[in-house]
């Protein structure tokens, strides 16, 4: 563990899907922590007042990472075979009831997991997200009030948003830094992509041809 004044004792990370809480994590868990890799129990798409009595429980810091609706939406859609959503374009994918959309029976792309060592492939997941009545937008914005109202006011939760983190790196690591009580004042970065991304075919496509839009991408 870095510094002497660290008020917990680990951290949970959590998020809209792709938006940057693998990475969140994996520097968190390097710079702070001394981790040498991902650690995969830290993160999660879960928002719920059930999450966040359970980290408490366990003297845990509580950040939640956001990023830019489209951006997210993009990077979700670059993977969706994963979680067996079939062919669909980009802006029905972000407007229609998740459990709507057509399916496939296997993932239609290489998707890697990488946890800052190792990588694996990933197939097909089944997730309980399939079965939501509301859109990707929908779910985005429910996410954000979520965690935005519950750290109103509150010592143990902290909101970072993952296009800081690219662009001011330093400037949002000590913030995270002061937050958990740690001394740090300077931080290693990485460059790899951590978590999991596509690899190949369409997928891999989408997101190469969107780079631009999306900036640098790690999540």
């Amino acid at each position: 563990m870095s510094g002497s004044k660290m008020r917990f004792n680990g951290y949970r990370v959590f998020g809209f899907p792709r938006s940057g809480s693998c990475i969140t994590a994996y520097l968190i868990g390097t710079n702070f922590f001394g981790l040498k890799t991902l650690d995969r129990a830290s993160v999660s798409n879960v928002s719920s007042a059930l999450v966040i009595e359970k980290a408490r429980k366990n003297n845990k810091a509580i950040i939640c990472t956001w990023r830019n609706f489209v951006h997210s939406a993009k990077s979700l859609y670059a993977i969706r075979s994963r979680f067996g959503i079939g062919d669909i374009s980009l802006a029905d994918f972000m407007d229609t009831p998740l459990k709507k959309m057509p399916r496939v029976s296997g993932c239609q792309t290489p998707i890697v997991f990488n946890n800052g060592d190792t990588k694996e492939v990933s197939d097909l997941v089944r997730s309980s997200w399939n079965d939501r009545e509301d859109t990707v937008r929908e779910w985005w914005t429910k996410c954000i009030e979520f965690w935005t109202k519950q750290a109103i006011g509150s010592q143990d939760i902290l909101v970072t948003n993952y296009e800081s983190l690219v662009s001011e790196f330093h400037g949002t690591m000590l913030r995270i830094a002061v937050f958990l009580g740690s001394d740090k004042r300077s931080f290693v970065n990485r460059d790899e992509r951590v978590g999991i991304y596509p690899v190949g075919g369409d997928c891999a496509n989408v997101l190469e041809r969107n780079r631009e839009v999306l900036g640098f991408d790690n999540a």
